[in-house]
């Protein structure tokens, strides 16, 4: 099959020891760049080929080398690609709470990606219940200079007031107007029952953007789980695509061909046309 054509598994919403300032003493120190080759085993057994490390405003430079050191090694041969990225916490409009906004790279400038670390000390949130403002969000994204596509959560229908806390619909006075601005690129779930909400929501507000789920996993022994404590979770993201950066935006702007796919390995074919025809069926 032609790798443009291929369906392939991928998870842009991962979580290292580097957010440690935001979660509970110990809870991800386990998942560290000393244990990344756990990480590996997790994702090449759950078949993904296309991953993201994205820390709460951090990147950790370092980590992502060794991933791509990794990947080069074809060890792991699911694991065809890690991009870079950060999850960001924004607040959009004055006055309304903070969002998560998670950012892809593009991986094309290495010596863009070694700068960031630098770019975000230079106002470094410490804080839980810290968050930049849009202006400083996109200042940020000016400074790094590399093609980015951003990814929001939304954990409930558009129409919800209540719960789905850091949902970008928090984060705007009308969530249906900004979502036609094309601002954001596609938004992020992470209960499949609250696709269908985000669905219905973007068909009220005639957008059509991509849905996507991450693992938003944290402790990488329990990968594709958040944590220990949570339930099993084996629904992934698919996009018939090539596993880089390219690849992502070609499917974000041809999602209703390129995103979300099912891989259908059935074969069904009629072995005669001349008199009574057989259907055969393999699976």
């Amino acid at each position: 099959m032609d790798k443009l054509n291929s369906i392939i598994n991928i998870d842009l919403h991962i979580h290292s020891s580097i957010s440690s300032y935001k979660e509970e003493n110990g809870y991800v120190s386990n998942s560290s760049i000393e244990n990344v080759e756990i990480l590996f085993k997790r994702l090449n057994d759950k078949n993904i080929s296309m991953f993201a490390i994205t820390d709460h405003n951090r990147f950790d430079y370092e980590l992502y080398c060794k991933c791509k050191e990794i990947i080069s090694l074809g060890k792991y041969e699911n694991v065809k690609s890690n991009l870079p990225g950060i999850e960001f916490d924004v607040q959009i409009e004055d006055g309304m709470e903070s969002c998560h906004i998670i950012c892809i790279f593009n991986d094309d400038n290495d010596k863009a990606l070694s700068s960031i670390s630098d770019i975000l000390n230079e106002k470094l949130l410490t804080k839980k219940e810290q968050y930049y403002t849009k202006e400083e969000f996109e200042n940020i994204l000016r400074k790094i200079g590399l093609s980015v596509v951003l990814i929001a959560h939304q954990h409930k229908h558009f129409d919800n007031p209540n719960g789905g806390k850091k949902s970008v619909s928090n984060s705007v006075n009308n969530i249906y107007e900004f979502i036609k601005t094309g601002y954001i690129n596609a938004l992020e779930y992470q209960n499949t029952n609250v696709q269908g909400m985000i669905i219905n929501s973007l068909k009220k507000a005639k957008s059509n953007i991509a849905t996507i789920i991450g693992s938003d996993c944290h402790q990488w022994e329990y990968y594709p789980q958040k944590d220990s404590f949570s339930s099993n979770k084996d629904y992934v993201s698919k996009i018939k695509s090539l596993p880089n950066f390219s690849g992502l935006i070609f499917s974000l702007t041809s999602i209703d061909t390129r995103f979300n796919r099912v891989k259908n390995d059935n074969s069904c074919f009629i072995s005669d046309i001349s008199g009574l025809s057989t259907l055969n069926c393999t699976n």
